[in-house]
């Protein structure tokens, strides 16, 4: 039975550090809406921080039953959405270069075309 509650606080322990990343990265987002870098840099040393955090509990994936590694997953999904739009704010030259040399196709591939 003590096996069991260890696991459980593990996996809400593991769940827990990704959920905080995924408000960290959405913090990220909107400094970056905003053109506040300095903000975007504070918050981006949080999740620096936050991530050694999850390395140094030593906890894997595998811990987390199914329903929380599917949390995990969509937490990781728009984690990866707001870096692209991050990336995309920061540096829209390369998205205009992109434009260039893919024209439309781009635009397609990108609404799943």
């Amino acid at each position: 039975m003590q096996g069991d509650t260890i696991t459980l606080d593990a996996s809400r322990t593991l769940l827990g550090y990704y959920e905080a990343i995924g408000h960290v990265s959405q913090m990220m987002l909107e400094a970056a809406e905003r053109a506040d870098w300095k903000s975007l840099e504070h918050a981006h040393a949080c999740c620096e921080e936050l991530i050694r955090c999850v390395q140094e509990t030593g906890l894997t994936p595998e811990t987390l039953d199914a329903a929380a590694r599917r949390r995990r997953m969509e937490i990781l999904r728009q984690i990866l959405a707001d870096d692209a739009r991050i990336r995309d704010l920061m540096q829209p030259s390369f998205r205009r270069f992109d434009t260039l040399l893919v024209g439309d196709r781009l635009a397609i591939y990108e609404r799943g075309g």
